[in-house]
């Protein structure tokens, strides 16, 4: 959503009175995440590249699906408070939430002058593709990515003293001093990874 207001914004040649951008597990596409998170629970489930992925028994499926929640989902044991208290605020149908409430996205036009942070979990079923586009269509002179180890999709509440301390709470501003402009090459897109 705020990669689609900022465009908006700026398609409208308005100012959109933000100073940067911060991007947690979001997708460029929401086919290539459900790509990656078919592929992340066929691993988790033993499935051959051969093999259907159906989970005819209602068990292994049960058994499947709680092994992908609690390694690309929420790595904790017990599901954080706060999470538990956005998902019941949701509200409205299930269609309005969710992958299937944008089951077609693709982000493809380009922001300019925005700096940007995009994080993702080591264990994200968002992965490193997932999220490699945003350097493309965030134009940036130093963008940052940073892993969040040993996290999954919700880092942020995973491991909220580093996600505070170097994600979602002043990175930019007190990071961007130290940052060349430049784009180390770490992954095949030429992006570079900080992991923290």
């Amino acid at each position: 959503m705020a990669y689609e207001y900022l465009l908006m914004m700026q398609q409208q040649h308005m100012e959109s009175g933000c100073q940067s951008v911060i991007l947690a597990s979001a997708p460029t596409s929401s086919l290539l995440i459900q790509d990656e998170s078919k592929r992340l629970y066929r691993e988790l489930a033993g499935f051959s590249e051969e093999e259907e992925d159906d989970d005819d028994d209602p068990a292994s499926k049960e058994q499947h699906s709680e092994a992908f929640r609690q390694t690309h989902e929420c790595r904790l044991a017990q599901t954080p408070l706060a999470l538990m208290d956005a998902l019941a605020q949701a509200g409205g149908p299930t269609s309005w939430r969710g992958i299937q409430a944008i089951s077609d996205y693709k982000a493809t036009q380009p922001i300019t002058n925005m700096p940007s942070l995009v994080l993702v979990g080591e264990y994200d079923f968002c992965t490193v593709p997932c999220i490699e586009g945003w350097s493309d269509l965030i134009v940036d002179p130093a963008p940052q990515q940073k892993m969040l180890t040993i996290c999954s999709h919700y880092g942020m509440l995973e491991d909220e003293r580093t996600s505070i301390r170097n994600g979602h709470f002043g990175v930019l501003a007190t990071t961007r001093s130290k940052v060349k402009y430049s784009k180390p090459s770490y992954h095949s897109n030429g992006t570079y990874y900080e992991y923290v």
